[in-house]
């Protein structure tokens, strides 16, 4: 973030420059009304009105002093700081760095940080690529003063990419503290889970009760999951998986623990679940790199699959999973070897190969695109097998708007005694509109299946108020009812789970909805 951008400015050699501004090297250029270079030091120091631009990033302070000797490459900026780059925006009263191979590091005092929506005031930042510290930390995605809703914590710390935490972090409410809450640690790691505390949840057929989930990373390329639930009138429900990964650390965007064939088989698709926000949504979890293989015992677990309240178990399953991207086509693959019972009967060993393919949003008009997939799932051991495939197109007559139809149809073949096996809805058809108007968004979907059928019916809706968005979402099927506040974060921790900083991309900063109604979900 700004510690790399600052540490750039420091990699450069003196060279000659026109009256009035000094270039650095090709792309640092340094203005002030004042410019001295010591030779023996091979220290440069600027005063009065400093501009120093390098790339995306510009730095205006009252004075800049840049040491480049070999054993010394550190610089200071001071009075009135400020620093623009495309990941991020700050001030301070004072900032020093140092851009030394093997002791990158950055020194804020009275720092005010905005990344994406959010500020973050800080009476000291102590910052290194590996772990950022900020003391006497309040933030806030709030534009009022005093903020509606806002975070303090005497100390904050950040390991990019994996994980933060905070000390004894309080909620204010319009500057009146609401609580205190214990120290707070959070996953910014997109490969696993992370912790998450229990959590109370409802089942059709058993009320309420509680469910948790949380992934642990063992090392870099191996996570554990776990998961247990408990309700009334059920058997409680447990079980872990441990997952390793084929794949580098920074080549990995996603959770590595692959999806159970348990749940929702079509859970990516945009006409298939409302909350996949746009086509391109679905076709990035397509392309999604996956080299994995994974051990896991599970028992008691509820089958999304079937919209029944039917348990399964699975004593011992192994699963290798792969999947990635070839031109404009993405796919995800399965092979599984299990131990399977329902409901406490008779113990089934099989093996089960499934596999899904798409295609990127392809133009096939003016504002028309086409999509479409095909899925498809083999069972060896209950000799069954399915095939299934769907073709849409969307319409957008302007960038707020889209309609969409699609048309869905399958074959299956065989016997299992496993009603998860079997697709709930075989043969229809698909109807869905977004209306997506800045702090306004509508989105709904209807599905029909020639023997069931309307089967499902889908809407979701939110109101940007403030730093806030109240959501609703709701599927007939399978089931699902979800209603409560967004912080609109997505942006913020999408820098946050960054391991490097070399800014390809710039993140746009920004305190209210984009004119194009560009989503913002949040935690």
């Amino acid at each position: 973030m700004w510690l790399a951008a600052m540490a750039s400015l420091g990699q450069v050699a003196p060279q000659a420059a026109p009256p009035g501004s000094v270039r650095v090297d090709d792309e640092l250029v340094v203005t002030a009304e004042r410019t001295h270079y010591d030779p023996l030091t091979q220290t440069y120091t600027f005063s009065k009105g400093v501009v120093a631009v390098y790339g995306f990033t510009t730095v205006r302070a009252e004075r800049l002093v840049i040491h480049n000797a070999p054993g010394d490459q550190t610089a200071e900026a001071n009075g009135n700081v400020r620093l623009d780059d495309p990941e991020a925006n700050l001030s301070a009263d004072n900032l020093r760095f140092s851009w030394k191979t093997d002791a990158r590091t950055g020194h804020a005092e009275n720092a005010i940080i905005h990344i994406a929506n959010v500020t973050i005031r800080a009476k000291r930042a102590e910052m290194r690529p590996e772990k950022w510290d900020l003391y006497d930390v309040s933030g806030t995605a709030c534009r009022n003063d005093p903020p509606f809703l806002e975070a303090r914590t005497r100390h904050i710390s950040v390991t990019p990419g994996k994980d933060g935490k905070a000390v004894h972090p309080s909620i204010y409410v319009l500057g009146h503290k609401l609580l205190t809450l214990p120290d707070r640690s959070f996953n910014l790691n997109p490969k696993t889970e992370g912790f998450n505390p229990p959590a109370i949840s409802y089942r059709r057929g058993s009320g309420l009760g509680v469910n948790f989930t949380s992934g642990f990373l063992l090392n870099q390329q191996t996570n554990l999951l776990v998961a247990a639930a408990a309700f009334p009138d059920s058997r409680p429900g447990y079980g872990a998986t441990v997952t390793r990964t084929f794949l580098k650390a920074d080549s990995i965007d996603s959770i590595v623990t692959p999806a159970s064939e348990l749940g929702e088989r079509f859970r990516n698709g945009y006409l298939e679940n409302i909350q996949v926000r746009t086509p391109d949504q679905e076709r990035r979890s397509m392309r999604n790199l996956k080299r994995s293989v994974a051990i896991s015992s599970v028992w008691n677990q509820g089958a999304t699959a079937t919209g029944d309240d039917t348990t399964y178990s699975k004593p011992l399953e192994a699963v290798y999973e792969l999947g990635g991207g070839i031109g404009d086509y993405g796919y995800l693959g399965q092979v599984r070897a299990q131990t399977i019972r329902r409901n406490g009967e008779a113990i089934h060993t099989r093996m089960i190969l499934s596999g899904s393919a798409g295609i990127a949003p392809r133009p096939i008009g003016k504002n028309l695109d086409l999509i479409g997939r095909i899925d498809s799932s083999l069972f060896l051991g209950t000799n069954f097998g399915w095939v299934r495939g769907s073709v849409g197109a969307v319409y957008t007559p302007i960038p707020q708007i889209a309609l969409a139809a699609g048309v869905f149809a399958s074959q299956e073949a065989g016997s299992t005694p496993f009603s998860v096996d079997r697709l709930y809805a075989k043969n229809g058809f698909v109807l869905r509109a977004d209306f997506n108007l800045g702090p306004t968004k509508f989105s709904f979907m209807q599905k029909w299946d020639r023997n069931l059928g309307r089967f499902d019916r889908e809407y979701t809706a939110s109101q940007v108020v403030g730093c806030l968005e109240p959501f609703v979402a709701y599927r007939k099927y399978p089931n699902e009812y979800n209603l409560g506040l967004r912080f609109r974060l997505d942006e913020f921790y999408d820098v946050l789970r960054r391991r490097d900083f070399k800014r390809t991309k710039p993140v746009k900063t920004q305190v209210s909805p984009q004119p194009d109604g560009t989503l913002k979900s949040g935690i």
